[in-house]
């Protein structure tokens, strides 16, 4: 089986070779080259980086929003009890706090 493989690599190498020459000159047609592995990785590692530093702003922005929307004085529906509601919110973004 081992002799097997070895005679099949070089032809597979081959047809690999020459899809890789036929994707290269389709994207010399779109006049873009493709993304190398490496610009990928740095690409993924910068996006996560600035995730990072927006998601407290991000964080405070939703949180203050959600203070402002419970803070609206308008008569419950019945379905759940507001003050419940808002003491278990309350309870659940304090919990949830990043020191």
């Amino acid at each position: 089986m081992l002799d097997h493989i070895k005679e099949k690599i070089p032809g597979m190498r081959r047809l690999l070779e020459e899809e890789l020459r036929l994707c290269a000159s389709s994207l010399d047609v779109l006049g873009r080259a493709a993304i190398s592995w490496i610009d990928s990785q740095s690409t993924k590692e910068h996006l996560a980086e600035a995730y990072a530093s927006f998601q407290p702003d991000n964080r405070h922005l939703t949180e203050r929003m959600a203070r402002e929307i419970f803070d609206l004085d308008m008569k419950p529906l019945g379905i759940v009890d507001a003050a419940v509601a808002k003491e278990n919110w309350y309870l659940s973004t304090n919990a949830l706090r990043v020191p």
